[in-house]
Parts: C-alpha cells; structure tokens; sequence
C-alpha cells in the first residue's frame, strides 16, 4: 500500500485546512475584531500563554465555545499537551480504565486512555452527566506519569481542607456548612439548591478544619463567640476560585458557610440562561440611559443575570462601573468597586463618585433605601444607564417596593427602562424526566436526583415611554408571567408538572388546570411564548440540519418544538455541535 504523504492531493481532500484560531471565532460571530486584538496584546506580555485561554479569561468566548472551534478547525495541539491534576472523576476510576482527563469544562471533557474506549466512555458518563466527552490519542508515557502523580495527590488526609474544598468543587456544590454534633463534624453541600451530607468526621477533625478554614478566610481564630466572615482565593484545575466564609457561634462550636464562587460554571452568554423575553431585556439594557431592574427572592439568581447582563455589553467600548457588596466575580474591563460600610464606603459614595468618572453604564448591587435610591435616580437623569437588584417578586411589585423605601412613582416615570423578574427553577434529567428510575433501576444520568440543572423562570417588560410606565401604573400586564413561563417549560420538556407546581403552587395548579380543562387559546398563548426562546430556535434549526423529523424533535422539545417546526421559527446557530438534540 502507498502512504500518502502530507502535500498530496488525496490527503489534501479529506484534511481540512485549519484557519488561525481568532480568525475562526471572528468567523462565527464569538468575538470582534477589537477583542481579538486585545487578546493578541496580553499574550505579548504571557508568551507561555494559550491564546484561547486569554479570550476565555477575559469573558470574551465560553469554554463550550473556544473546544467546538478547536474541534473544528482541528487545532488539537491545544487540548493534548495539557493534563487535568484535579479531575472530577476518582482516581481508582482513571486507575481501572487506564485513562487521564486532558481537560475539563462544563459542557465538555477531553480524555485519553490505554484501554478500551467504548468501556471508558461508558464509565467516565457516569462522573461527567451533562458534559460531552471527547478522546483525544496521547503518549502511553503522560498516561502513566499522570496517573502517578495522581495517586501521589490521592494520600491527602480528610483533615486537610484543601481535600474538603477540591472535592466540593469536584462535585459541583454551590456552598457548604461545616458543623459539629456531639463528636462527629458533618458537612452538607448544596448541589441545584438541594442540600445532602457529602463528609463527616472526628471531633478532632473538625477542629483542624474549622481552624485552617478561619485563618485562611482572615477570621479571629481564637473567637469562638461572635459571628465571623471572610473569604480567601483557592486555585483548582488552574483557575482560580473565590470562596465567601460566613462563621456563626452555635452550641457545641462555629458552624462555617463556605460559598464557592467558581468562575468555570458561569454562564457567560445571556441566551444560555433560559430568559425567554430575552429580546425585550437586550433592548433596555441597550438604551442609552435609564433605569433597569432586575428582581426576585434571594438565591433566583439576580446577581448571575446582573453579571450576564454586563459581560454581554462591549466591555471595551463602553466605560462600565459596578458598586458591589461582595464583588463576586471579577469582570475584565469592568470597574467593580468593593463596598465596606465599616470604612464608611457605602452605595451612595460609590455612585457620587461613578458620576464624576464619566460613565456609560452604573450598575448597583441592590437598591435597597431612599438614599440609594435618589442617587441612582439622579444617576439615570444624567445620561447614564443604571442597572440594579431590588428584593421584590414580580415586575409588578416594583413600584410598591420602591414606594416603601421612600421613591415615589413620578421621580422615575420617564427613567424605568426595563425590569427582569425571575426565580430558578429544576431542568428535568432528559434519561428519566424527573422520575429517578429507570428499567427500576437508580438514573445513571442524574445520579437518582431527577434533575441535572437549574434554569431561569422569568417576566420581562420593556418600558418604551411614559405611556407603558402608566400601563404598570394601572396593574395592566401585558407581559406573560413568571408561572406562564415555567409552564411554558413543560411544554419544551425542560422542566415537569412537579417541579413547577413545587415552585409556584395555586397559581401554577390554577393555569394547568385550565388547560387540562381544554382551554385551548391560553395554551397556545403560553407555547406560543415558549417559542420565543433562542436555544430553542436553535436547537430545532439544529437538528433540521441533522436530517431529523417531527417525531424527534417533539421528543425533544416538546409541543413547543412542534410550535416552531410548524411556524418556521427555527434559526441556524453559528456554532451548534454541543446543543444539537436536547440541552
């Protein structure tokens, strides 16, 4: 047999020829020309630095985003020379399959093995549920070396918090709570805002943790009874991760609250956070001056949408400064100042001082009195954009919420742009949908949980002028509500009936009851809105290009899917080959 040498015409046939790496993501649309440019200056001063890794720093691509591209264009050099030190997966796993992770993400993890890669594959899903998994050939020798090493870092002892926080991290927990009963500590973590027990241990275990924990986090560790908080930056996987540390006295010793501000699970592109309206929010965001608001109970992920919000503004050509208690993630490009009453820095001073800085965009943490209040509002008279949290449940509730904290409803008539309210709610497991069990046995999918996420539930108006500013004046909604959108959900099998009855109650009990009952049009009202969402557009438009049918895109969209089948609503994404088939 002839071998084909590089330049040959058949092997030029087959092997397409790769583009550079920031002209390819021009190409698709990820970033601009001017961000490109930045980037290529800061490898200048990190020669040793990817140039992919650059752009994801700065927030200008998603990981999900730069591995289709490197897929694509077949820039493998960039995934097989580096090797995950902290993977996710247990190591006796790795030790069985003969395998190494090259790289971890979210959306996607780059393996390697000796062995079988049909058993590997099958083994690592049941570590990596809602990633997609790519081998990519490595030597035998980084094999063996990694693992290793791996066995090496595997003697860690339970008392050392390092151990604790790098398997928090692994499993994916929001926060965690260290406490002590009687002679043994346990610590709970919250994973898709449920709390489980992940470890446990000796009295005396306890005390080196809580120990370590405070002195890392700048916590008077000889103060056992007052309450104590903190923070200190741990770096896992190369990426460096801020944890908040809250202490409070109990009885018996300090329970600790460790949040776990992991920049690798942001979403970092507004449409991936489930914003149906999502149109009428990039319109107020915007305009050129005004306020916005974004609402809802603690923990319905305001601050990500907040944060979404700004990463998806040019961060290069507009002057953005943010007044935060606590700056969770840092933004580049983004000015965030850090709040502290103690040193009497508190909103107001941050915006009195935002204004003589020649802003684009202001953004405030929360509006939370009347003196924050009227400075924002003088902020948003001065041709600025203002965005902000408030603690109140619906868009109807904002001007009450305001009006209780002294600002009343003719100082901001011709200001209100725009308001998001929004909870989170359960993404339903695409194996089981919610029922836990398959073939009676535990879902390998969702690990039994039922769910593999969570998403947003939102309302979302647009104020255009003052006459819309009247409508929400009068109780007028001409918006589809919160409970509609979750419903809406059901329809595109992102959620359940369970998970959205769990969450709203009467109301969503009431709506499905109607359509149970055969009303037709508010069903179609509420698919209709559904179909507005751009993954959803996108996904079908996807799988249309795959060749697949109605029957497959109702299995996996639902009615909704069918809505925008039928409707033609479907789009073609830039760059699709991660969400194809289902989320």
């Amino acid at each position: 047999m002839t071998a084909i040498s590089q330049t040959s015409p058949a092997h030029q046939s087959y092997i397409k020829p790769r583009k550079k790496l920031g002209e390819a993501l021009i190409d698709q649309g990820l970033i601009k020309p001017h961000e490109l440019e930045v980037a290529l200056l800061q490898q200048k001063q990190h020669p040793n630095k990817k140039l992919g890794r650059i752009l994801v720093e700065n927030w200008f691509v998603t990981d999900i985003e730069l591995y289709d591209i490197l897929l694509e264009e077949n820039h493998f050099d960039g995934i097989t020379d580096e090797v995950c030190m902290t993977p996710s997966c247990p190591v006796d796993v790795l030790e069985e399959l003969s395998a190494i992770i090259l790289m971890e993400a979210k959306e996607v993890v780059f393996y390697s093995t000796m062995g079988n890669r049909i058993e590997a594959e099958a083994k690592l899903r049941k570590h990596y549920r809602k990633a997609r998994l790519v081998h990519r050939t490595t030597s035998m020798d980084l094999i063996s070396e990694t693992l290793t090493k791996l066995k090496t870092n595997r003697t860690r002892q339970q008392s050392d918090i390092g151990g604790l926080l790098e398997k928090a991290i692994a499993m994916g927990v929001s926060d965690f709570k260290l406490m002590l009963v009687s002679d043994t500590y346990f610590v709970q973590g919250r994973y898709l805002g449920d709390l489980s027990m992940i470890q446990s241990g000796s009295a005396e275990e306890y005390h080196k943790l809580m120990s370590k924990l405070k002195e890392l986090s700048g916590i008077d560790t000889s103060d056992k009874l007052h309450p104590g908080d903190g923070g200190f930056t741990y770096e896992y996987n190369g990426v460096k991760i801020d944890l908040r540390v809250a202490t409070i006295p109990c009885e018996g010793g300090n329970t600790a609250t460790v949040r776990i501000l992991d920049p690798s699970n942001l979403v970092t592109k507004l449409k991936y956070l489930g914003i149906t309206d999502l149109k009428e929010w990039v319109k107020a965001i915007n305009r050129p001056d005004g306020l916005i608001f974004i609402v809802g109970p603690t923990g319905s992920g305001k601050t990500t949408s907040l944060n979404t919000s700004i990463r998806e503004l040019d961060r290069l050509e507009n002057s953005i400064l943010t007044a935060e208690n606590p700056i969770e993630y840092r933004i580049p490009f983004v000015h965030q100042m850090q709040i502290n009453e103690l040193d009497n820095l508190n909103f107001v001073d941050a915006v009195r001082a935002f204004l003589r800085s020649d802003p684009d965009y202001i953004v405030v943490g929360e509006v939370r009195d009347e003196e924050t209040g009227s400075i924002v509002i003088r902020a948003g008279e001065s041709a600025h954009t203002v965005l902000g949290t408030l603690h109140c449940q619906t868009i109807k509730s904002v001007v009450g919420r305001l009006r209780t904290i002294g600002i009343r409803p003719e100082q901001y008539k011709d200001l209100l742009r725009g308001v998001l309210a929004q909870k989170l709610i359960k993404v339903a497991c695409r194996t089981c949908f919610g029922e836990k069990i398959v073939n009676d046995e535990e879902c390998a999918d969702c690990g039994g949980l039922g769910h593999i996420d969570r998403t947003t539930v939102s309302e979302c108006a647009y104020i255009h002028d003052e006459t819309d500013f009247q409508r929400l004046l009068d109780g007028e909604i001409w918006w589809a509500t919160m409970c509609e959108d979750a419903i809406g959900k059901i329809f595109s099998r992102v959620t359940t009936r369970k998970y959205v009855i769990d969450e709203f109650r009467e109301e969503a009990t009431r709506i499905l009851a109607r359509i149970d009952n055969g009303d037709l049009a508010l069903k179609e009202k509420i698919v209709a809105h559904a179909a507005k969402g751009d993954l959803l557009r996108e996904g079908v438009g996807s799988m249309l290009e795959k060749g697949e049918g109605p029957d497959a895109i109702e299995n996996a969209y639902g009615e909704v899917g069918l809505y925008i089948l039928s409707n033609n609503l479907y789009v073609k994404p830039l760059n699709s080959s991660f969400l194809a088939g289902g989320r």
